[in-house]
């Protein structure tokens, strides 16, 4: 049975770039230049305990599900102090 990932990008400042790409049953994370993937082959229905990583310097795994033949995997959309602006609200003038 064919897998089917949803990814939620959750928006979280953090200097450092992140790229997310959906290979059939594997996401694949670049964050500055290293590459690390997450394979889903054969993960049972449910909510992951626990996502590990090995090469990156953050996780940006959130939360992973399982409901029927599709995987919803929150994740973070780092953004940088540039991009503030577009994610977070405008306390000090009372703005949203």
């Amino acid at each position: 049975m064919e897998i089917i990932i949803e990814l939620e990008l959750i928006p979280i400042r953090f200097d450092k770039s992140v790229d997310y790409k959906i290979d059939n049953d594997k996401l694949i994370v670049e964050i500055d230049g290293i590459k690390e993937e997450f394979d889903f082959t054969g993960f049972e229905e449910g909510i992951a305990e626990e996502i590990e990583v090995e090469y990156l310097p953050i996780n940006p795994i959130i939360d992973v599900k399982k409901e029927g033949n599709t995987v919803f995997i929150k994740a973070c959309r780092f953004y940088s102090f540039d991009e503030k602006e577009l994610f977070e609200e405008d306390v000090e003038n009372g703005q949203d």
